[in-house]
């Protein structure tokens, strides 16, 4: 269902059911409970993990590593070059950074609103879309942790679970697959025919351009519509919520929203400008479009081990990779990394409070049938 995150914080846990129901009309009879670990949320563990003792455990971790950085940067010699970049740091970068940050979490919510249109009022797009990115700065799993604690609040506003999750599901291969895929083809691609520039191979490149491509049109064949068979011994394996998140990406793509489209684009797309900023508040270093592009891009694959440090480091060695001096890498992820935990959290609390008076939807709706675009 979300892509599997190996074992991380209880938020990330992804469960693949096949056998154990028999049909939809099975699941849905189900306690909510039930349905929701059907469809790949196990609520028990999503609520348990954001409980004070496991927020302050975390919080306590990410300090820890934080307070071994800083004293490294510090006291080491050979990090003295890191030294003079944090030391020289433009403040007007840093607050541009922070402000495409706020952007990217308002984009969002836009992208949120619109794939619930009809049944999620804009304010409760707002509250819940900024508390779920919170939820993604504390819980290393991918980009998924947000998504199953969306499911869960509307799984108890009333939102049916079958169709939420598999909306749910639709919005992440929008919003996180697909669009950073397109990325990828146009930063490999316009590095390689000489239209942005990136210090590094022509293979190296094209490769994660061509990679990206092919998994585009897969993407894009999986999302023709079929035709269902019910009765078939093989569809009778449960795979139907992601069958369902296909089938739905291909409706909220085909219906051409354009305010999906800024949504999902503009969430990416000023995350990497947010990056691009901490380069430049830290000397920018004559780097590429192609280096900053490829080097977000594949660097955010860290993101997906669950261990702390994991995305830093994926996104300083991308960088690296691509043409980034080290010196300027290291200081410029860890400005950005602070920004886009710190900015999601400060707005994830806002709305956090706001949804402990109720999650709203658009007047006139019933919060059990969210629509079908």
């Amino acid at each position: 269902m979300f892509p599997a995150v190996a074992n991380s914080a209880p938020l990330g846990r992804i469960i693949v059911v096949m056998g154990a129901v028999d049909s939809r009309e099975q699941v849905e009879a189900q306690p909510l409970d039930v349905q929701l670990k059907a469809a790949g949320v196990d609520r028990a563990c999503v609520l348990s993990g954001l409980t004070g003792r496991q927020l302050l455990r975390r919080a306590a971790v990410a300090t820890a590593v934080v307070v071994v950085v800083v004293l490294a940067i510090a006291e080491l010699p050979a990090l003295h070059a890191v030294r003079a970049r944090l030391s020289d740091a433009h403040p007007g970068w840093i607050a541009a950074a922070a402000g495409m940050e706020a952007a990217s979490v308002a984009c969002f919510t836009l992208a949120l609103q619109r794939a619930f249109r009809g049944t999620l009022g804009p304010r409760g797009a707002v509250w819940l879309g900024t508390t779920s990115q919170g939820v993604n700065a504390v819980v290393p799993a991918g980009g998924t942790a947000g998504f199953a604690f969306a499911a869960v609040v509307l799984a108890d506003t009333g939102f049916p679970v079958a169709s939420t999750v598999a909306r749910l599901i639709a919005l992440f291969l929008i919003t996180s697959v697909l669009t950073n895929l397109m990325l990828i083809v146009v930063g490999g691609g316009g590095t390689a025919v000489g239209v942005m520039t990136a210090h590094a191979s022509l293979g190296a490149s094209v490769a994660p351009a061509v990679l990206a491509l092919g998994l585009l049109g897969v993407f894009t064949i999986a999302l023709r519509p079929t035709r269902r068979r019910q009765s078939s011994a093989v569809a009778r394996f449960r795979l139907f919520f992601l069958r369902d998140a296909i089938g739905v990406s291909g409706e909220l793509l085909s219906a051409r929203d354009p305010w999906l489209a800024v949504g999902a684009l503009g969430y990416v797309f000023c995350d990497l400008v947010a990056l691009a900023a901490a380069l430049a508040a830290l000397g920018w270093g004559g780097l590429g479009a192609g280096t900053i592009i490829l080097g977000y891009t594949l660097g955010q694959i860290g993101s997906v081990v669950p261990l702390p440090g994991a995305t830093e480091g994926g996104l300083a060695g991308a960088l690296a990779l691509y043409g980034a001096p080290l010196t300027l890498a290291v200081p410029a992820v860890l400005v950005y990394r602070t920004i886009a935990l710190a900015v999601p959290l400060l707005l994830a609390a806002v709305g956090a409070l706001q949804l402990r008076h109720g999650l709203e939807v658009t007047s006139g709706s019933d919060a059990t049938s969210p629509a079908t675009t």
